[in-house]
């Protein structure tokens, strides 16, 4: 894979955010995942989320 920049920093892998926490009534873990999909978006620009919810058949 070759390395992209974007806003200056270098990835080479996708962010993978588990936003399972947004379905509890843990606050903060709510925060965490926000602040961490805020992150990947500012930064690289594009995620992947997983524990959403949503069979793979659908």
């Amino acid at each position: 894979m070759s390395e992209i920049e974007t806003r200056g920093t270098a990835f080479t892998s996708i962010p993978v955010i588990d936003i399972a926490p947004l379905f509890s009534d843990d606050e903060a873990a709510k925060r965490k995942v926000a602040a961490e999909m805020a992150d990947a978006a500012g930064n690289v620009g594009f995620l992947y989320v997983s524990g959403h919810n949503i069979p793979r058949e659908a």
